[in-house]
């Protein structure tokens, strides 16, 4: 079976003129901070920009109008999932 492997997440919300990148890169990643921080919403981001809705999502982040773009290895392949504006697309190198 092949791994996919996360290499970056990019959130942007010009609702909020805010982007945050996180790299995924490492070998093994921990994410860990105080209540409030975004952990949760770094894991429901991933889970958005690969198709999937997450099943709790606050109020506070829908009105963000977040879009993603998340970065993946995968057969050796350099991969990009946009979600945007409702919309995922699916990018190759």
């Amino acid at each position: 079976m092949q791994a996919v492997k996360f290499k970056n997440l990019f959130l942007l919300s010009q609702v909020e003129k805010r982007a945050l990148h996180v790299p995924l890169h490492q070998q093994k990643l921990l994410i860990q901070g105080a209540n409030g921080f975004g952990k949760s919403v770094i894991m429901k981001s991933l889970y958005e920009a690969l198709g999937a809705t997450p099943n709790k999502i606050d109020a506070r982040w829908k009105n963000a109008n977040v879009s993603s773009c998340l970065e993946f290895e995968f057969r050796d392949a350099t991969w990009f999932s946009v979600k945007a504006h409702g919309v995922f697309s699916l990018f190759d190198d």
